[in-house]
């Protein structure tokens, strides 16, 4: 999975059925260095969670734990790996506020229907990064586009919305055969 999807967040348990959690984050350290990588074990030995710490993940916690601070600690970790500021995303004069659903692109207000604002979102989260067709479709659009053209019809849109130029991607690139990409 962590080869073939596109992921926010990894919460990594050390103790896997077919080999080590060591091993396998030191392998995702090597393919995805900035991908965040949340421990979540029973080992709670200080040299345990310096090992892990050590070896690349960005946080540790210790089972049993309350749900409440997963959660927080998931929040600490995409705030901190992505940029989130007090739930505003501004990339070079794009600006998206999630909690209100309000874009502006250098300054000026863009009218967006639900399904563009998800994908903006979702790319701008991942900026730099390609979202497969698959991924947006899955995650962002909830399996909406089906084998219809559902998903390029609203990056078109966005794209018209969005780019001061037409012909000349500012922010959204397609990546042939792949998906797309929120140039940041």
């Amino acid at each position: 999975m962590l080869e073939t999807a596109t992921h926010d967040i990894v919460c990594l348990d050390l103790g896997l059925p077919d080999g080590d959690g060591i091993s396998l984050l030191k392998r995702l350290r090597r393919d995805q260095p900035t991908l965040p990588v949340l421990i979540i074990t029973a080992r709670d030995s200080l040299s345990d969670r310096l090992l892990g710490l050590d070896s690349g993940a960005d946080d540790y916690l210790i089972k049993p734990f309350a749900l409440a601070e997963l959660l927080s600690r998931l929040r600490a970790l995409a705030r901190r790996s992505y940029g989130y500021r007090e739930e505003m995303l501004e990339i070079r004069g794009l600006a998206l506020h999630e909690p209100t659903m309000r874009v502006t692109v250098d300054g000026n207000p863009i009218d967006l229907s639900r399904s563009e604002f998800l994908l903006l979102s979702a790319l701008m989260k991942r900026a730099d990064r390609v979202l497969t067709r698959r991924t947006l479709d899955e995650q962002v659009l909830q399996n909406q586009s089906g084998e219809s053209n559902t998903l390029e019809v609203h990056m078109s849109n966005l794209r018209r919305k969005i780019e001061s130029t037409p012909g000349e991607p500012r922010f959204l690139n397609s990546v042939r055969g792949l998906g797309y990409r929120f140039d940041g």
